[in-house]
This record gives structure tokens, C-alpha cells and sequence, in this order.
């Protein structure tokens, strides 16, 4: 499963009620930190999300720097109220589950929740603005180790290109230098002909 766009994401989120918030929101998180690992890991082709639980998934973007450590909680907290509502018919999200899910977040998503209209809000609402704002995040890392990479991948040929070309400048200077000898050898003999300077070695007649 492709993760969905922001835009998408979000819209599913504002027009739907607790369980597809939770059901559909987790699973387009979960989406795209199957996107972030299978970029991510070594062998991306031997990775196969569907075989590896949700706890893992998130110990995993964690454990390998992909994603910061105070997220976990949170999105380990959405899980499990996705869970109950996947397998609890008669499932709700309500002040006590808030208060619940809102302890999980960082420091600086509870800073930025206070400041938002939701922090007032209902419940459901405090869900979508919680589920929205650790999917932005794993996009935002998506994003990040996909610039980071483009940013080595360029470096990296840029200085293959810069060696080959003083290796190439190396070659040229070696070849100038050389036909500047034997330049310099002929013009040398040529003087030493016109001066007469036909010394015989030692020894010799």
C-alpha cells in the first residue's frame, strides 16, 4: 500500500468520523513508514511489511535514527486505539482516551497543541490533529532521508568527477613536461652542433 498524499490524508481525516480517523488515519501512517523502511533497509526488496507487526515497525524507524525517539509512544498509542477499534464492536474514543493519547505526545507536539484550536476541542478532533500531525512527521523524515541521500549521491559523483579530472590534468602535465624534454634535448644538440662543440669522450681517438 502507497502511503497517500498530505492533502488526501487530510481531508479523509476532517471529514470522517472516529473509526475510519483512526482506522484509515493509522493506516496511512503505517503506510509510510512501510515507504520509509524499504528505502531505508539494506535489502529493501527482502522487507515485507505485511509480516512485520506495527510495534516492530515503529521500533524499527526509531531504532535505525529515522525517525526521534520521543515519537514513539504517541504512535504506539494510536495503534492500539486502532486496534480496539478494529477488533471492539462497540469501540470509542472518548475524554479518557484523549487525555491518554495526548500524554504520549512530545514536548514540543503538546507545546504546539496548546496553542491550537483542538486543544479545546472534542475528543475525535483531538484524535485527527494527534494521528495528522505523526503522519506529517514520518513525511517529513521521508523527506529528509531522501535529500540526504540525493545530497551524497551528487557529492559523491562530483568528486569522482573532480579526481578524474586532475588525473586527467595529471596525465596532460606529464605528457606537456615530457615533450618539453625532449624539446629541449633536440634544441640542445642542435647548439652544441653549431658551436662545434664535438668534444670526444676520454680514451678515444
Amino acid at each position: 500500500m502507497s502511503p497517500p498524499g498530505v492533502s488526501d490524508f487530510v481531508k479523509q481525516l476532517w471529514e470522517a468520523d472516529a473509526f475510519t480517523v483512526s482506522v484509515r488515519g493509522f493506516a496511512g501512517i503505517e503506510a509510510t513508514m512501510d515507504l520509509l523502511l524499504s528505502e531505508a533497509l539494506p535489502v529493501s526488496e527482502s522487507f515485507e511489511a505485511d509480516r512485520i507487526t506495527p510495534a516492530l515497525k515503529i521500533a524499527l524507524v526509531v531504532a535505525l535514527g529515522l525517525l526521534a525517539p520521543e515519537h514513539a509512544s504517541a504512535l504506539r498509542r494510536l495503534a492500539r486505539v486502532r486496534n480496539a477499534y478494529a477488533h471492539d464492536f462497540v469501540a470509542t474514543f472518548d475524554d479518557t482516551g484523549r487525555s491518554d493519547l495526548l500524554n504520549t505526545l512530545s514536548a514540543s507536539h503538546r507545546s504546539s497543541l496548546e496553542d491550537h484550536e483542538l486543544a479545546s476541542g472534542t475528543a475525535e478532533n483531538a484524535l485527527r490533529w494527534v494521528t495528522y500531525t505523526l503522519f506529517a512527521e514520518l513525511v517529513g523524515a521521508v523527506r529528509r532521508r531522501r535529500e540526504k541521500q540525493l545530497t551524497d549521491e551528487v557529492w559523491r559523483e562530483i568528486l569522482h568527477e573532480e579526481a578524474d579530472r586532475i588525473r586527467r590534468s595529471r596525465a596532460n602535465r606529464l605528457q606537456e613536461e615530457t615533450g618539453l624534454d625532449i624539446r629541449a634535448t633536440e634544441k640542445m644538440a642542435a647548439r652544441r652542433q653549431e658551436r662545434g662543440w664535438h668534444l670526444r669522450a676520454e680514451g678515444h681517438d
